[in-house]
């Protein structure tokens, strides 16, 4: 099956396309776990709470799970990932206060310490990717995580972020990063 990119219908995020079994209704009505999805998207704590109350997982993947094997929803698009990647604080903390993963590990390989890390690139978002990456570490995110080849300080995307994960211990070479 041919895997690549494509723009989500519902928020505009790029997704993989190509990972669905092929009699998949795209239309058909959201389950729990997308409603969660969305009323995350909207930023609505209490509507999300209440998709937990009827069975959302807080660490289950974006799609639903009866698309995507189980190797691909156990590493899928997560709340917290989103919430991290967005830069949105106050969102990753009350996901991580409801028990989400600050470990997961997206099925690219990166953590989410990984890949938020990478975002502070991004000036409009590096505080609040910042304020993230530190209370994931103060939540037991693994700042020596390697997937295979690269810690997680290189891939940080500023000499802040770089900083940061160097204070809590981290391994590996932090690249330099002209700004």
């Amino acid at each position: 099956m041919k895997v690549g990119w494509k723009a989500c219908p519902e928020c505009g995020a790029l997704v993989v396309s190509g990972r669905f079994k092929a009699d998949t209704d795209v239309r058909k009505p959201f389950d729990v776990q997308k409603r969660f999805f969305d009323a995350l998207v909207n930023n609505d704590l209490v509507a999300a709470q209440e998709m937990l109350d009827k069975g959302a997982k807080v660490d289950g993947a974006r799609e639903s799970e009866s698309e995507l094997s189980p190797s691909e929803a156990s590493h899928g698009t997560t709340a917290l990932w989103c919430a991290c990647v967005g830069g949105e604080y106050e969102q990753a903390i009350w996901l991580l206060d409801r028990g989400a993963n600050p470990n997961h590990i997206y099925f690219t390989g990166e953590s989410i310490l990984m890949t938020v890390s990478g975002c502070t690139v991004n000036a409009a978002k590096k505080k609040a990717c910042l304020q993230i990456m530190d209370e994931l570490i103060a939540r037991g995110a693994d700042v020596n995580y390697r997937n295979g080849r690269l810690y997680v300080i290189e891939l940080a995307g500023s000499p802040e972020a770089q900083h940061l994960l160097k204070r809590h211990g981290a391994k590996g070479r932090a690249i330099h990063i002209e700004v």
